[in-house]
């Protein structure tokens, strides 16, 4: 196992997609085994990742209005995605320690190659085809969420935003489920909000569904 074949694929990925991926990976490794103890100083843990997320939201904001300070941005994008493979080291060297290459799954991240012989299906999943959002009657500020199922092991997540839905870094995570059907709460009352979900799998998370517009009551 090396830390090349494990290298991750993030050059692609759009300022917005960037940002939505690096808040999702600081989740999935806060509670990683290879983080149960603190590690170096020098390993980016997920406090640090989020930071860089937040940062380079703040850059893209600040180019939407002064493209002079396009360098600035792209630095800290950088910054980011070398923290993000600096962890991801981490977690390679913790599984290769243990000889256990389960633990590079489930990290939200794509990865270059899977040269080990554990099966982790055949890629990341589709695109979900059927995305239905509905407001529960007699809860405030309660959704109701049905996602299509596909034949893949995984999980849904759902997001949503109450701004700008072309605005990728104004994306939050509501919350992820196991189910098809499942509800979510904490909204606010008479409020208009965009939603987006997506398949999450050992693979990593496939793309986004279309994006649906609810009026919460």
């Amino acid at each position: 196992m090396s830390v090349e074949q494990f290298e991750t694929i993030l050059a692609d990925l759009s300022d917005g997609d960037f940002i939505l991926r690096m808040r999702h990976f600081a989740d999935k490794i806060e509670s990683h085994a290879a983080y149960r103890e603190p590690p170096p100083d020098w390993v980016p843990g997920a406090v640090r990742i989020r930071g860089n997320a937040d940062r380079l939201s703040e850059w893209v904001a600040v180019v939407a209005k002064n493209k002079q300070q396009e360098p600035d941005k792209l630095a800290s994008r950088a910054k980011g995605s070398r923290d993000m493979t600096f962890a991801t080291q981490w977690i390679v060297m913790y599984a290769d320690h243990h000889n256990d290459p389960s633990q590079l799954e489930n990290l939200g991240l794509e990865l270059k190659q899977r040269k080990y012989s554990r099966a982790v299906g055949s890629g990341l999943p589709p695109k979900p085809g059927k995305t239905v959002v509905s407001n529960i009657e007699g809860k405030s500020g309660s959704i109701s969420v049905y996602v299509k199922k596909w034949p893949g092991k995984g999980s849904v997540e759902l997001w949503y935003c109450d701004t700008d839905p072309i605005d990728e870094a104004s994306w939050k995570k509501l919350t992820h489920s196991y189910e098809c059907r499942f509800e979510a709460h904490g909204l606010e009352s008479v409020k208009k909000y965009y939603f987006k979900t997506r398949y999450d799998s050992p693979a990593g998370p496939g793309p986004w569904s279309e994006i649906v517009t609810l009026v919460v009551i």
